[in-house]
């Protein structure tokens, strides 16, 4: 009868999209702020199996409710990556097995085609630490396995 409990309530416990945003930033701040060449690899490897691990997840039904909101997070995560460590980001995809490769990479191509079709300057300016204050650049990942 736990589960059952476990599963009633998961759908009242969304989180605020501000959380969300928080979340994500904290976690970019975390990965992204590191100085030495050995933890920026082991930095740009965390975020990417991070990620990973969560898009997969949120391809399951029973998981793509809750998981959804995280989605733009996840793949900007990554778009800050590769600006700081493309090199890095593109050994750590190619490290994944096959599927994760492709959630990661759809996860990509959605944020890219969803932020060139979003009108221009939704959120306000210097939104905090977050991703909405970013410069809508144009970045271009050529990940061919």
């Amino acid at each position: 009868s736990n589960s059952n409990s476990n599963n009633s309530s998961s759908s009242s416990q969304a989180l605020p999209a501000a959380t969300i945003e928080s979340i994500w930033a904290i976690i970019a701040a975390v990965l992204l702020g590191q100085e030495a060449p050995q933890d920026k690899t082991v930095a740009t490897e965390a975020a990417v199996r991070l990620v990973a691990s969560l898009a997969c997840l949120a391809l399951r039904p029973e998981e793509a409710h809750s998981l959804a909101p995280h989605n733009s997070h996840m793949a900007k995560l990554l778009l800050q990556v590769a600006r700081i460590d493309q090199a890095g980001l593109k050994t750590a995809i190619s490290k994944l097995p096959a599927t994760k490769q492709q959630n990661v990479q759809k996860l990509l191509r959605d944020e890219i085609s969803s932020s060139t079709t979003a009108p221009a300057s939704t959120s306000p300016s210097g939104g905090g630490a977050g991703f909405s204050a970013a410069p809508k650049a144009r970045i271009e990942l050529k990940l061919k396995f």
